[in-house]
């Protein structure tokens, strides 16, 4: 059987002591760790003499059959943006937002599900009123015990114009879920590759660590209440949301719900309804357990916002405040 054998020397260098990595190469070392020990966790000897129908056997499907759920909602965001040197000047977003996503079984163990997602809006403050736009597709592949927990991989494409900038992001890496009676342990650890075209000439191109860490509870089946720590292009921010959802009695549900996040300067609100399309009528915490993951492409509305602002005409979208890289030109 496949045996694999990690090695660290005394001090837990994953790396040579003259070597410093960059905030790429970590990201990607910590992605090819977390992936070896799901291999490792996957092939234990444990389960060495067990077919895979086996180890499985009387576990529900990763999804319960073709499903899919419409977002429709409001955005709204305070923050600021640099329009001279040291001088922030407060900047207003608002956007009506849709998101939207279909899932699939592949296989009983194995789901798909493929998202989308629109907004379109105007911004108030520097440089006076202008449209902003946003449009993204995403997906996720990944195992799941609905008794238990998801392991996957997840990826999007964003494209956010904001008056004479543009910003077009791609996200990528693991999430997972754990799943311990009404509560939900929920992380997502990978990286954001953005690109800004700014009003002036040029390119600039920027990567940088994303993580999620959330923990979600549901008081009765049909109310989900969520509190967590989202990080994404340097914005570190506390974020929470409820979801409440009416009980038809049928495969169809509309829910209403509320998300917010704070980073110390800027918050952001995204209220709105969604409906549930499922092969059978069933509670909010089986809807998310059973059929499709959450889908958070508009809550990365802020990590591009703030990308945006970085690349403002007023600033240098390849040095920071301290003189310290924060882009990388392209042009």
């Amino acid at each position: 059987f496949l045996k694999v054998r990690l090695e660290l020397d005394s001090n837990l260098r994953l790396y040579p002591a003259s070597t410093k990595p960059t905030g790429l190469s970590m990201i990607k070392r910590a992605f090819l760790i977390a992936s070896a020990i799901v291999c490792l966790t996957a092939f234990s000897p444990a389960h060495a003499d067990e077919s895979f129908d086996q180890r499985h056997e009387g576990t529900k499907p990763a999804v319960s059959g073709l499903n899919a759920k419409l977002d429709l909602g409001w955005y709204h965001a305070d923050g600021t943006a640099p329009a001279f040197p040291g001088l922030p000047t407060p900047i207003r977003v608002n956007a009506f937002a849709a998101q939207g996503a279909v899932s699939l079984p592949l296989g009983s163990a194995f789901g798909l599900q493929v998202d989308g997602a629109l907004s379109a809006g105007r911004q108030t403050g520097l440089g006076g009123k202008v449209d902003t736009r946003s449009a993204g597709v995403g997906a996720h592949v990944f195992w799941r015990n609905p008794d238990m927990a998801l392991i996957g991989l997840y990826g999007h494409y964003i494209r956010s114009e904001r008056g004479v900038l543009t910003a077009t992001s791609w996200r990528y890496g693991a999430e997972a879920e754990i799943y311990l009676g009404r509560f939900s342990l929920e992380a997502f650890a990978g990286a954001d590759s953005h690109t800004i075209t700014p009003a002036g000439p040029g390119k600039a191109r920027k990567t940088e660590l994303a993580a999620t860490a959330r923990v979600a509870l549901y008081p009765v089946e049909n109310l989900r209440l969520d509190l967590g720590v989202e990080h994404s292009f340097r914005r570190t921010a506390l974020a929470g949301g409820a979801e409440f959802m009416i009980d038809t009695g049928k495969a169809m549900a509309p829910s209403l719900y509320t998300r917010a996040s704070h980073d110390g300067k800027e918050t952001t609100v995204l209220a709105g309804m969604k409906l549930y399309f499922g092969p059978s009528a069933k509670s909010l915490m089986a809807r998310h357990r059973q059929d499709d993951p959450q889908v958070n492409m508009l809550g990365h509305i802020g990590a591009l916002d703030n990308a945006a602002k970085a690349a403002s005409p007023f600033g240098s979208p390849v040095t920071g405040g301290k003189g310290k890289p924060v882009w990388t030109p392209l042009d």
